[in-house]
C-alpha cells in the first residue's frame, strides 16, 4: 500500500499516541485511533466487553496456529492481540529507527477485531441449540461470516489514508478507497442495518463455497436483507458489487477454514458435499436462527453513524 511506503515509523507512533480513548489497547498500533474514528470498530469493542470478554497479549499457541485457538478464545472469553508498540518504541529509542513502515521488520498486524466479533456472534448464536448436523454447520458459518462482515462494515467509516493504514493492520481486510466508497453509497441508500445484513449474507454465501451466486439467489438475499419485495436496479447493482467483494476472500483460505470448522464439529466427509444444502432456506425458515440473525444485526449496526 502506498501509505505504508510513505509513512515513517516515528509518524506512525505519533498518530498512535494522538488518540487514547478509555477502551484503547495502548500496545496495539492504531487501536486508539480506530476506536476514536471508526464506529464499527468501536461498537465491536463495546459489545465484546459487554458480553464479558477481555483482551490480552497473544499467547504462543495463538501466534503459531491462530485458527485452532478459537475454541479457547470462546471458552476463556479472552481476545488475543499483537502488542507491537513496545517493540516499535524500542526501535526508535535505542536505534533512532525511522524507516518507512514497509521496511519495519516487525509483525504489526493484530486480529483482535476479528476475534472479538467471533465472541459477540458466539454469545448470541450459542443459545440456539442445533438439532441437526446442518444446523451445526449453519451456526458455525454464520459466526465466521459475521466476523468477516464486521470487518467489511468497518471499511464504510474509513475516511482517510491514516485510518486505512491502521485498519489494515488490525483486520484481515483491505480498506481501499474504492471499497469505502461502495459501502458509503449503500449506507446512504439502505441505512446501516440493511447494509450489515447484506454484508453478512454475502460472506455466508462465500463461506458456504457457493461457486456462482445466481440472479435469483441475489434477488432473494436482497429481499431478505432489505426487508422489501420490490428490488430496484440500483439495489441489484450495489448488492452484486458487495457480493463480489466478499468473494475476493481467498478461496483456499475459505476452504481450509470450512474444513477446520467441520473437524471441530465432528462432521466428516467431503467438505463441498457437506455444505451443499439450502442454507438460506434453513436460516429464513428456522425461527430461532432468524431471530438471532435479526437481534445480532440490530445490536451491531443500529444507529451507526459515519
Amino acid at each position: 500500500m502506498a501509505l505504508k511506503k510513505m509513512m515513517k515509523l516515528k509518524r506512525a507512533l505519533r498518530l498512535h499516541s494522538s488518540k487514547h480513548p478509555k477502551l484503547a489497547l495502548k500496545d496495539v498500533l492504531g487501536d486508539g485511533y480506530l476506536l476514536s474514528r471508526n464506529a464499527m470498530y468501536a461498537r465491536t469493542r463495546e459489545l465484546a466487553l459487554n458480553f464479558g470478554y477481555r483482551f490480552a497479549p497473544a499467547w504462543e499457541n495463538y501466534k503459531r496456529a491462530s485458527l485452532f485457538e478459537l475454541p479457547i478464545i470462546l471458552k476463556k472469553k479472552m481476545i488475543p492481540y499483537n502488542d507491537s508498540v513496545p517493540t516499535l518504541i524500542r526501535l526508535v529509542r535505542d536505534h533512532d529507527f525511522d524507516e518507512d513502515m514497509i521496511d519495519v521488520l516487525v509483525n504489526l498486524t493484530s486480529y483482535h477485531f476479528h476475534e472479538a466479533a467471533h465472541g459477540v456472534s458466539d454469545a448470541v448464536l450459542k443459545p440456539v441449540k442445533a438439532k441437526s448436523a446442518r444446523e451445526k454447520v449453519l451456526s458455525a458459518l454464520l459466526c465466521e461470516s459475521y466476523a468477516n462482515a464486521t470487518e467489511s462494515m468497518a471499511v464504510t467509516f474509513v475516511d482517510d489514508e491514516i485510518q486505512q493504514f491502521f485498519l489494515e493492520h488490525n483486520s484481515y481486510i483491505y480498506a481501499t478507497p474504492e471499497r469505502a466508497y461502495e459501502r458509503q453509497q449503500a449506507f446512504v441508500a439502505w441505512g446501516p442495518t440493511a447494509l450489515f445484513r447484506i454484508l453478512w449474507l454475502s460472506y455466508l454465501f462465500a463461506n458456504f463455497l457457493v461457486d456462482d451466486v445466481s440472479t435469483e439467489e441475489l434477488e432473494s438475499a436482497l429481499q431478505f436483507a432489505l426487508q422489501k419485495d420490490k428490488i430496484t436496479k440500483k439495489d441489484r447493482e450495489m448488492g452484486a458489487q458487495l457480493f463480489a467483494n466478499a468473494y475476493e476472500l481467498n478461496e483456499n483460505f475459505r476452504l481450509k477454514t470450512a474444513k477446520l470448522y467441520m473437524r471441530m464439529l465432528g462432521i466428516k466427509g467431503n467438505i463441498r458435499k457437506t455444505l451443499a444444502f439450502d442454507f438460506t432456506h434453513l436460516l429464513t425458515n428456522n425461527r430461532e436462527f432468524r431471530q438471532a440473525f435479526d437481534r445480532l444485526t440490530e445490536m451491531t449496526a443500529l444507529d451507526l453513524k459515519p
